[in-house]
């Protein structure tokens, strides 16, 4: 079992209405925080920005991936424009070696592979789909494990933590589907079984008599499903402890608001504790 995270629950009882009024506010703030963040520093997202002169001030891990430079490289140093340099553009083509061709024939991407390079696209580009193709070839390059990338199932009945976790995990490379009640997760475990669930224990479940501890239970005595790695999540640490989640077969716990920095490392390390 990993036991992950910790906490006394604060929150869950503030003083009355106005207390829990309050609460709810600053939980609000804190993930639309905890969102900005997290596209911020995604590395699907570029954010670059300059002061009143056009020299770069901000230039984020996105950037870093899209663009091939640091953000040492060019904070307080130079412009966007030096970036976009034609012969810039060229050399940094080259170094990353993705043989674009239109004249694509039968056995041409084995002969580019053969030949050295990381990657191979054939022409007309579909620009909406070029920065994830180069950021595969990046990865495999650096020698970035596939096995790394878990298919996860998010069941999540609070739309902002869902999108939250979603975008998170998606961004770090995982495979990520998300439901919100307990049929509609049962409905996709069958269809395509994931590695791992990242269940919200606090779930207003559709099921008489169903909480995320008896999704939990149901699914850890079903001989199919017993392998899938339960990763229990939740905002009220009275009402669901951490030894009852693991009672229950979860083999992690966390408690709300999600560390967005930790969760994709916390969630890969049960998964592959479990892997030959």
């Amino acid at each position: 079992m990993h036991n992950i995270g910790s906490g006394d629950g604060a929150g869950e009882n503030q003083g009355g209405p106005d207390g829990v009024m309050e609460f709810r506010r600053q939980e609000t703030l804190f993930k639309a925080g905890a969102l900005q963040s997290a596209i911020f520093n995604s590395a699907n997202f570029s954010s670059i920005a300059t002061d009143e002169k056009g020299v770069i001030q901000i230039f984020n891990v996105g950037a870093e991936r899209m663009l091939g430079y640091t953000a040492a490289e060019v904070m307080n140093k130079i412009t966007p424009a030096d970036i976009s340099d034609p012969q810039e553009v060229i050399a940094r083509a080259k170094a990353l070696s993705v043989e674009l061709t239109a004249f694509a024939m039968k056995g041409d991407d084995q002969k580019a592979f053969d030949a050295g390079c990381d990657g191979y696209i054939t022409k007309p580009i579909d620009t909406r789909t070029l920065p994830d193709q180069v950021a595969e070839f990046l990865a495999r390059a650096s020698g970035q494990s596939r096995r790394s990338r878990i298919k996860i199932l998010v069941i999540e009945d609070h739309a902002v933590d869902s999108k939250l976790a979603e975008l998170v995990l998606s961004t770090d490379g995982h495979n990520v589907s998300a439901v919100e009640a307990a049929e509609q997760a049962l409905a996709a475990i069958q269809k395509d079984r994931p590695q791992l669930i990242f269940l919200d224990l606090d779930l207003d479940l559709d099921l008489p008599g169903m909480d995320g501890l008896a999704l939990a239970r149901q699914l850890k005595a079903d001989l199919e499903m017993r392998e899938i790695h339960i990763v229990a999540v939740t905002f009220c640490s009275e009402r669901y402890p951490k030894a009852a989640a693991l009672a229950a077969g979860c083999d992690a716990y966390l408690l709300k608001p999600i560390n967005t920095r930790e969760l994709s490392g916390q969630l890969t390390a049960v998964a592959e504790a479990g892997t030959p």
